[in-house]
């Protein structure tokens, strides 16, 4: 037990949008957060007749504070999940402040709930399951239909009698039921847990909070859709659940959720499967408009918002041009050195939350535009940096510096006007820039790849720090070792032993998608690998697309797709050699006449 207090704190758009999930789960109203919204003065009283009301001020920070229980231990728990969305994260975050904060006893909290707890339920369900696992094995036996009898227990009712043709009505209960159990499945497991459940010397009752907690907890992941790809994972989900009331209740039986010094997971790169498939399938394509003001040559980052395509060019050009998802040119940020202006945009990132452009400029000017490219505000930046990542839904930042002559590489968390440092590299630089790979864990979490690392970090802005996640066993091969790099005099000593030797650069060139991190390294025979962290498992691709040449940079992400820049040139040379045979390859082939139009930008997701 912690004898600080960790304040954390709500924003009222978060809350609200938070209290229908806390009641129909578990049952928590917003009067429980009375004395919070009033100390935050977030209440507006408002009469109807003769009764006083309140409704929550907009645009308002309450604040609930952590003493009894780790908050940075949840929230890496939570982050470590993958696919939680910030609304259920929020909702997790206040049911563990009311369940260990605020104390609430058994019986109080079956008052607010007003169902059964989860273990009464599986107790039910195993009498179900094993009886008609016996009507079903003595109808087969003899060769019957097996007819069901419902009748109450008062007798004040007729019974009625359904024949269950075929046994539909059995099937039907265990399609639509046994998800929810996945603890019992077959009559055999049916058996043990009624053994289980028989009265014995000395059992301890088992606390009916956690029990409703981990209830609540499965059926709002199950029902919300938590996970988008396979929304119906019990066991994992129960894993899950389990894991986070061991928390709420102090429980030391189940895994310890990482923290700052021990990872995640580990990848042992000599573990890796080859497949010989291509790892993405197209799902559509566009071609971006060309007009004077919108000529691309290569494109370095590509964000797909709403109905916007914002696109950063790279070298020499460096503009930022917004395009409607169709391809339509709208506009282009006008390159000068007016605050209205960018002189050489560096990174751009989505302001989700609020609807905004954030533009990196010139490693040391943070703007601000609408999605539209209208200009809003800028802010001068202390030290010259080069990436940056929304987070949150406070208008803060990531970034991520460079490293060019001294031990001065950190990573930048930008909010309330001030930047703070979070991570110092363990060696300095030797004249040359070290850049990093930012990429979107969740709203409020980001991976990041530094790139002379075999770690990745998991930014949380909850917690302001930045925890090891995913470690790169590379045997000895690691191009990484500080005294190594160290020795390094230029860029080229570190990359020689990843071209002659085998080294490996680390990972770069992150997204993640449903628990499944999706990155490259320093060697084209090793550019697309799949890591997934539910199975644990490394795969490495030989191919990108069936029927597209290999794209090697950074994909952009649009939800569960992934999204890619072709140049016209390099399509058409490789049709001319490699003919498709899709009508989706044919349909981007006919797209390359004009070697001269801009790029065309492929929507993907895994095969």
């Amino acid at each position: 037990m912690q004898e600080e207090q960790t304040f954390y704190p709500v924003t009222t758009e978060y809350f609200t949008a938070c209290l229908p999930l806390l009641e129909k789960y578990f049952g928590i109203t917003a009067g429980y957060f009375n004395k919070e919204l009033s100390n935050a003065k977030c209440l507006i009283p408002h009469r109807e007749g003769n009764i006083v009301k309140y409704s929550i001020k907009e645009d308002c920070n309450l604040v609930v504070p952590f003493r009894h229980l780790e908050c940075h231990d949840l929230l890496s728990l939570i982050n470590s999940y993958g696919t939680i969305t910030p609304i259920i994260e929020e909702a997790l975050l206040l049911v563990a402040y009311c369940i260990r904060e605020r104390q609430i006893d058994e019986n109080e909290y079956n008052d607010l709930i007003q169902f059964h707890t989860w273990d009464i339920y599986q107790s039910e369900w195993a009498y179900l399951l094993l009886f008609m696992e016996q009507m079903e094995a003595r109808a087969f036996q003899g060769n019957e239909q097996t007819a069901i009898t419902i009748r109450t227990n008062n007798g004040e009712a007729e019974k009625i009698s359904i024949p269950n043709s075929d046994n539909w009505l059995f099937r039907l209960i265990k399609k639509e039921l046994a998800s929810y159990f996945p603890e019992v499945q077959t009559a055999e497991k049916a058996r043990q847990d009624i053994q289980r459940r028989k009265p014995s010397a000395g059992r301890k009752k088992d606390n009916a909070i956690y029990s409703a907690v981990a209830y609540g907890i499965y059926r709002m992941l199950h029902e919300e859709n938590a996970i988008p790809s396979q929304p119906d994972m019990p066991n994992e989900l129960c894993q899950f659940s389990a894991a986070i009331v061991a928390i709420l209740g102090g429980c030391n039986q189940q895994p310890a959720p990482a923290t700052r010094h021990t990872p995640k997971y580990t990848v042992d790169i000599a573990n890796k499967q080859y497949s010989e498939k291509a790892a993405l399938q197209v799902v559509d394509a566009i071609k971006l408009q060309t007009t004077k003001k919108s000529l691309i040559n290569q494109i370095a980052k590509i964000i797909k918002y709403g109905d916007y395509l914002f696109i950063l060019t790279q070298v020499p050009q460096n503009n930022i041009l917004i395009f409607k998802t169709d391809g339509t040119f709208l506009t282009k940020i006008t390159k000068g050195r007016a605050n209205n202006e960018v002189i050489y945009p560096t990174d751009i990132s989505i302001d989700e939350m609020n609807d905004r452009l954030f533009v990196l400029d010139f490693y040391r000017t943070f703007k601000v535009f609408s999605l539209d490219g209208k200009y809003l505000s800028h802010t001068p930046l202390s030290h010259p940096l080069f990436n940056l990542e929304s987070v949150g839904n406070q208008g803060a930042c990531l970034f991520y510096c460079l490293n060019m002559t001294s031990k001065n590489q950190f990573t930048g968390y930008y909010g309330k006007d001030e930047l703070t440092g979070i991570y110092k590299c363990p060696y300095s630089a030797k004249g040359y820039a070290n850049l990093a790979y930012l990429s979107k864990f969740h709203q409020d979490s980001i991976l990041v790849a530094p790139f002379f690392s075999d770690t990745v970090y998991l930014f949380n802005m909850r917690t302001a720090a930045l925890d090891p996640y995913i470690i790169f066993d590379f045997h000895g091969k690691s191009a990484n070792q500080i005294d190594r790099i160290r020795e390094c005099k230029s860029l080229n000593d570190y990359l020689e032993p990843i071209e002659t030797e085998g080294f490996y650069s680390g990972p770069m060139n992150l997204v993640f998608i449903n628990g499944k991190l999706w990155f490259g390294f320093r060697k084209t025979e090793d550019a697309f690998n799949m890591f997934d962290t539910r199975t644990q498992t490394l795969t490495t691709y030989e191919k990108l697309f069936d029927e597209l040449p290999n794209y090697y940079g950074k994909a952009g992400q649009n939800g569960e797709l992934l999204i890619y820049p072709f140049e016209i040139p390099r399509l058409k040379e490789h049709f001319e050699k490699h003919p498709p045979g899709t009508e989706q390859g044919k349909r981007i082939e006919a797209m390359c006449a004009n070697e001269d139009d801009n790029p065309i930008i492929v929507f993907a997701k895994f095969s």
